[in-house]
């Protein structure tokens, strides 16, 4: 068990102006820019799907064709 003592001050240096709660709610600000690029048409996680994609269709054909060595395009 956690004293209730610890919580409380682990909460108020959370909530303080300055403190460790400030800290964090920049650096998920930070982040949710940077998640929101990624995954934003021509973000690098479209990007890479959009390669993933096209190189499971190449191989789904070369397989089709019965081409025993394909090869997957990288960028």
């Amino acid at each position: 068990m956690v004293p209730a003592e610890a919580v409380a001050r682990a909460v108020a240096r959370f909530l303080e102006p300055g403190g460790t709660g400030e800290t964090a709610r920049c650096r998920a600000q930070e982040l949710a820019v940077k998640a929101r690029a990624a995954v934003s048409e021509g973000g690098s996680s479209s990007c890479d799907l959009r390669r993933l994609i096209d190189d499971l269709m190449e191989t789904r054909e070369a397989v089709a064709d019965g081409r025993r060595h394909y090869y997957v395009t990288r960028c």
